[in-house]
């Protein structure tokens, strides 16, 4: 394969991968142990350095270098964004879960009691 070819191919992949990426973080979807992203911006990497290495040309060096550029902030992000490695325990449309506290004068308050309509969480810490 000669390495134009092979700088679009990491293009492609990388900036694919990105694209879906995007639309998943728009909806909340992220998943805890993204592989096929980890891989697919790895593959794009290795494709782009395998690029360079068979001489891309003018387009194929800006395609490659990019691709590169792509996969490598993936990846480096990827390892510094300290994502859980467990689901969590509450997300966006579940129910919150049920706790009685006191409330501002000491009266136990328990969270089911306003079960039915919406409602606005707000915690203070400290006594003012």
């Amino acid at each position: 394969m000669s390495g134009g070819a092979l700088a679009l191919a990491a293009l492609v992949l990388a900036g694919g991968g990105w694209g879906l990426w995007w639309r998943r973080i728009q909806r909340v979807d992220v998943p805890l142990r993204p592989w096929a992203y980890w891989i697919s911006m790895g593959a794009s990497c290795v494709l782009a350095l395998a690029a360079f290495a068979n001489g891309p040309g003018l387009l194929g060096g800006i395609g490659a270098a990019l691709a590169l550029l792509l996969g490598g902030m993936y990846l480096g992000l990827a390892l510094i964004s300290r994502m859980p490695t467990t689901p969590m325990a509450l997300s966006v449309g579940q129910p919150a879960p049920d706790f009685t506290a006191p409330d501002s004068n000491g009266a136990p308050f328990t969270l089911s009691s306003l079960r039915g309509g919406p409602v606005l969480l707000k915690f203070f810490r400290g006594h003012w």
